[in-house]
């Protein structure tokens, strides 16, 4: 996340969804840590509970990566700005996501399905 938020490129509204992203994992992590022994959750349901915010990061990581890769194409300026502004929608979108993720299964207790 600090590479993201370091990116002199990346405007106010990836800030905000890498703060919102933050946040949302952390209020995550503590709600597994509180939930986790009494919530009598199965050894499955707390295994895949707990794989969440890695799962989460990774999906961002790629894209970041993918954004990352359009800096070195050899390109016209004009097809390099295309192609960073779909990559930075790109990675607004599955950080809102993750978040939204985090959110929902605070709030359902579960993940599709286990709740």
């Amino acid at each position: 996340m600090i590479l993201i938020l370091s990116c002199d490129f990346l405007g106010f509204e990836v800030r905000a969804a890498v703060g919102a992203f933050i946040a949302e994992e952390a209020l995550y992590d503590m709600w597994f840590v509180e939930n986790v022994g009494s919530a009598g959750w199965e050894m499955k349901k707390s295994a895949l509970l707990q794989e969440v915010p890695m799962e989460q990061t990774r999906m961002v990581y790629e894209v970041w990566k993918a954004l990352e890769a359009v800096g070195e194409l050899d390109a016209p300026d004009h097809v390099l700005l295309e192609r960073r502004t779909v990559a930075t929608a790109a990675l607004t979108t599955v950080l809102q996501k993750a978040a939204e993720r985090f959110v929902h299964i605070r709030a359902t207790g579960g993940i599709d399905g286990t709740a």
